[in-house]
């Protein structure tokens, strides 16, 4: 299953949704930066159209949406509370690091050595 996680990766995917979150919050209260959201919604919105059409597999196309999602995260760092969000990215960091490593192992496990 994709939803398979250990309870440090929940924590990542949890801490990367808020930060997600506060970043798409302040792109709405932004107005000197108008043109730099812009151009990061629409392409945003041009890769999900696409892999709309084209897209049964995500995990193929998931570099694709890499660029957009942490513009939009790092907007967080924007205002008074970016120490909070630097702390919460540190958090996200090392538990998606937590549970990747034992990803790894697992599919490392797979491969025939011989």
């Amino acid at each position: 299953s994709s939803l398979n996680y250990s309870p440090v990766g929940w924590i990542g995917i949890a801490s990367w949704l808020v930060i997600f979150g506060a970043g798409l919050v302040k792109a709405f209260f932004i107005s000197s930066r108008r043109p730099f959201l812009i151009v990061v919604g629409g392409f945003s919105i041009f890769q999900l159209a696409l892999h709309i059409v084209y897209g049964d597999e995500p995990f193929l196309y998931s570099m694709h949406f890499l660029p957009a999602l942490v513009l939009i995260g790092c907007l967080s760092l924007i205002g008074r509370y970016r120490w909070y969000f630097a702390a919460l990215m540190s958090v996200a960091i090392a538990c998606n690091l937590v549970n990747n490593y034992g990803r790894f192992v697992e599919a490392v496990a797979l491969v025939p050595l011989s």
